[in-house]
């Protein structure tokens, strides 16, 4: 009997271990700013929880906001697309000690879970304990009754405060997904847009490869033609001008105008020389 009850209590504590060591143990909740925060807010909140029924504060607001938090872990964990989730979840090889995005970010809503129901706890605990009969105030017992209020009542509304801290830290750690995702998707696209220029290259280069494996019917009476420079035109009265020039005469030619269109004068950037120049050029 004793050995399954062992069994039974070994498996949640195997859970609560792995979670605190994935949130950072010891080290990482001391250094958390937003214990910090707390421990501030708790020193300005002293005339409120000195007091009984400081309890209705935590049993108002932490059930909303323990179903909140649920709602963003069910949301985390559901969020993105595979690839995203392959992408933000497992460690690099060789490097045990890392903690992957997708479990530190899981580690960090569990936290806030586990101490909004340690607070509402401690909330149930404090209120049941203040509705027993006193001891008698001459007894050790009575001292001992106020020390443990004290140091019940500011643990339980501690526990309140730092859960209102982690819920700033959820709203940032959600913040950190959505940034995580963009990035993603940024770099998807940016992919899908080199993808598509490979892909119009690959085409292009095959066109070129089918035209000169297999070329058209007007290709082959182009590659027949004799040999000359497509660019130019045959040398023709039309096309052909003699400039005067001081070293002599240069035969040149003109730009010549599609077919069937009227021929224009050249204009002045196709001049051989200007006025008062004695260089000779080509237009």
């Amino acid at each position: 009997m004793f050995e399954a009850v062992a069994r039974a209590y070994s498996g949640p504590k195997k859970l609560i271990g792995r979670y605190w060591e994935t949130y950072g143990g010891w080290g990482g909740f001391v250094v958390s700013p937003y214990l910090h925060a707390s421990l501030f807010f708790l020193l300005v909140t002293v005339a409120t929880w000195s007091e009984e029924k400081w309890w209705e504060q935590v049993w108002t607001v932490v059930p909303s906001l323990l179903g909140f938090s649920l709602g963003a872990l069910a949301i985390f964990l559901g969020f993105g697309s595979e690839a995203f989730r392959n992408v933000i979840s497992g460690k690099k090889p060789g490097d045990a000690n890392n903690v992957s995005p997708y479990m530190s970010v899981t580690a960090a809503f569990t936290h806030f879970i586990v101490v909004q129901i340690a607070s509402l706890l401690v909330a149930v605990c404090s209120a049941a304990l203040y509705r027993l009969p006193a001891p008698a105030v001459d007894s050790v017992l009575h001292s001992a009754n106020l020390v443990g209020r004290w140091v019940l009542w500011g643990a339980g509304y501690w526990l309140f405060l730092y859960a209102l801290c982690l819920a700033a830290a959820s709203v940032f750690a959600v913040f950190r997904i959505a940034g995580w995702f963009d990035e993603h998707r940024t770099r998807e696209r940016e992919r899908e847009r080199r993808r598509r220029r490979h892909m119009r290259l690959r085409q292009r280069t095959r066109c070129v490869k089918n035209e000169y494996l297999h070329p058209r019917p007007e290709t082959l009476e182009l590659l027949q033609r004799p040999a000359r420079r497509r660019s130019e035109a045959p040398l023709t009265a039309t096309n052909v001008s003699v400039w005067s020039c001081p070293k002599g005469s240069v035969v040149s030619r003109r730009p010549t105008s599609a077919p069937g269109r009227r021929s224009r004068r050249p204009s002045a950037q196709w001049r051989p020389w200007r006025a008062g120049s004695s260089g000779c050029g080509e237009p």
